[in-house]
């Protein structure tokens, strides 16, 4: 599926920065107070998409209702439909990690690279960088500060990060984050101003003020 950003349970936007590339979720996109900006593609609900801000997405399709509050503006460049069929997506599974290579610790303003393989907690700290080749990578956790980077080499597509716990997934204030993010038990939450280049499909997805997301360029 061509999402930029997908959660099973819900999608909440807080007043986001432009963003391209389509956002759905089986059950609840929520549109929180604040004025998000250009949405590039779709917002697709499997239930409600529920609008208490403004954004400017392309169109917008829920199951059932759409849900758009008193002084919201939901500005589309094309229709909504709602209810609509809004197929079923199953965020995938890992395959069967490879043995344990331990836990990654990048220490403040440090980096490192890193190969494929199954690890166990990840941790990227404050303005550091975790440079990842491509390939397909199985995290216990993950966990990014602030100011730092977590970063395929070649196309965004190349590295495929698996988050298998359950828990909360925090990318911190101004961090960036580039490749193709895959946690189906665990909420992932964007801080302000981070940006994502690539894709993330979550259990939950949270965006903060500021942060963006934009779809693998490369495809």
């Amino acid at each position: 599926a061509d999402f930029v950003l997908f959660g099973d349970q819900f999608v909440k936007l807080d007043a986001i920065a432009n963003t391209s590339g389509h956002i759905g979720s089986n059950d609840f996109v929520e549109v929180k107070n604040g004025n998000s900006a250009i949405v590039a593609g779709d917002l697709r609900a499997g239930r409600t998409i529920k609008v208490q801000g403004a954004t400017t997405p392309d169109y917008a399709y829920a199951g059932r209702n759409l849900d758009v509050l008193q002084k919201a503006g939901l500005n589309l460049s094309g229709n909504i439909k709602a209810p609509a069929a809004v197929p079923a997506y199953t965020i995938p599974a890992p395959a069967t990690p490879a043995p344990l290579q331990g836990n990654v610790w990048v220490g403040d303003n440090q980096s490192r690279n890193l190969l494929p393989g199954h690890y166990g907690d990840v941790t990227v700290n404050a303005g550091a960088t975790l440079t990842l080749q491509p390939g397909t990578y199985s995290f216990e956790k993950l966990s990014v500060g602030n100011n730092a980077s977590v970063r395929a080499i070649g196309s965004s597509r190349a590295s495929i990060i698996h988050v298998v716990a359950p828990g909360e997934v925090r990318i911190g204030q101004n961090a960036r984050v580039r490749g193709t993010l895959v946690a189906p038990v665990a909420n992932v939450t964007f801080e302000e101003r981070t940006r994502l280049e690539g894709s993330a499909a979550a259990r939950s997805i949270t965006l903060r003020p500021g942060a963006s997301a934009s779809y693998h360029f490369d495809c």
